[in-house]
């Protein structure tokens, strides 16, 4: 919501629309309606929906705020390191903290504080968010892991050649320093003996981001880096100083056997985890396949509290109702899904287009990096989107397609202006 698409001067050919930068202080957020019923109320990490104080977390329902600001990244002082020299993050850290170290024993302290009252933690990791930077010991531990794995590192997916193999020890270590975060999390939610009617979700917000080039040491993937002050020496990677993405070949590794990554409608950019615990769900340790959607979360997380979500009116004012659904029924195996054979969920962004419908998907990509044609597959079956199935199920296809017309008039979706490059014009606040 807060990325504006352009990079370099704002003049000439690519000179942007304006960007609405901002979560509207009128929309209502999942924090303001359990407030309302008397829960506390935490956030901590990347919030990025506001240029200024006014639109940060408290703003927006929440009682504290530790680390949620205007930047969608750990932009400031060291980065993932302390002194991190974020506005919201007070006091700073001592000399060499990692952050998401940080940001989980600021939620266990809010954990112990609020044990005898009902209260909403939202944890909102900054990682694996770049610049891609490492505790010294786990990336050590995943590049002595890399330097015995072997194997093909190439190989074909929708007539592109990609890495197959993943092997980036300073994307492996910071994933295992958020998961130990994580860990502490829950083992504060034990020791304050609350579990019995706690719900945890856990998910992301999209597949591997594939910025950054193929080749961190040539010219081109070093001058970026160094103009803001970091290095990209593979001796040194992943450390404090580093600047480091995964780039579009390891970013396809990351999210194999799925297609494309963030920025596209492949799975690999939109299929992402989806984790709900609790010792009060009736079902544990289930795997289901059921189809669902970031929307669905706030109306489960309310249906779980015992709190009606507000339809049409909320606050004596008229608003949108929600159009997530309440994922509880699958959660106590009482239904395999909640969204039909015929329901349609649609998404659009930045050109790239996209509708589920039961087990099928129809998705459409720009060029180049596809042929800006409309194709089908069934993800059920082929959640790699390897198989077309356009030319075999043309019926299926057109009404698809119908209902894509309709979610697009529906939520006045604007086509992109002839000439619209997303990677040309990024740039991240």
């Amino acid at each position: 919501m807060a990325t504006n698409f352009f990079s370099g001067k704002r003049s000439g050919k690519f000179n942007p629309a304006p960007l609405h930068d901002r979560m509207d202080l009128d929309e209502i957020t999942l924090a303001e309606i359990l407030k309302k019923k008397g829960y506390g109320t935490f956030f901590a990490g990347k919030w990025h929906l506001g240029p200024t104080k006014e639109f940060w977390p408290k703003a927006q329902g929440f009682d504290i705020n530790m680390g949620g600001w205007a930047k969608g990244g750990p932009y400031t002082g060291k980065k993932y390191f302390s002194p991190f020299k974020n506005p919201e993050l007070h006091p700073d850290s001592p000399e060499g903290e990692h952050l998401p170290n940080r940001l989980a024993d600021e939620t266990t302290k809010f954990i112990r504080q609020n044990k005898e009252n009902p209260f909403l933690a939202y944890l909102s990791f900054y990682s694996v968010h770049t610049p891609l930077q490492g505790r010294k010991d786990l990336v050590e531990k995943y590049k002595k892991r890399a330097a015995g794995i072997s194997g093909e590192e190439f190989g074909p997916l929708h007539d592109r050649k990609v890495r197959i193999l993943q092997k980036h020890a300073v994307y492996a270590a910071m994933v295992e320093a958020m998961d130990e975060a994580i860990g502490k999390v829950l083992t504060a939610l034990e020791d304050a003996r609350v579990t019995e009617n706690t719900m945890v979700v856990f998910t992301s917000d999209n597949g591997a981001e594939a910025s950054g080039p193929e080749d961190h040491d040539s010219f081109a993937g070093r001058r970026g880096p160094a103009a803001l002050g970091y290095h990209t020496d593979y001796e040194r990677l992943g450390l404090k100083g580093s600047y480091n993405t995964i780039s579009p070949s390891f970013a396809s590794a990351a999210v194999s056997p799925l297609a494309y990554y963030k920025f596209y409608a492949g799975e690999g950019g939109m299929r992402v985890p989806l984790i709900v615990a609790g010792a009060s769900l009736p079902v544990q340790g289930e795997l289901s396949h059921a189809f669902s959607f970031v929307t669905d979360i706030t109306p489960t997380v309310l249906a779980f509290a015992g709190v009606v979500a507000p339809d049409a009116r909320y606050g004596g004012r008229s608003i949108e109702p929600m159009i997530g659904r309440d994922l509880g029924p699958v959660l106590r195996q009482e239904a395999q899904r909640v969204y039909g054979p015929k329901d349609s969920v649609g998404y659009e962004l930045a050109g790239h287009a996209v509708l589920f419908q039961g087990d099928y998907k129809i998705v459409f990509h720009r060029t180049p990096l596809s042929d800006g044609q409309w194709h089908l597959y069934n993800i059920m079956r082929d959640p790699g989107e390897t198989e077309d199935l356009s030319s075999t199920e043309p019926a299926r296809l057109q009404r698809m397609l119908s209902a894509y017309e309709r979610y697009t008039h529906d939520n006045k979706v604007l086509p992109v202006p002839p000439g619209f490059d997303n990677y040309k014009q990024l740039v991240i606040y």
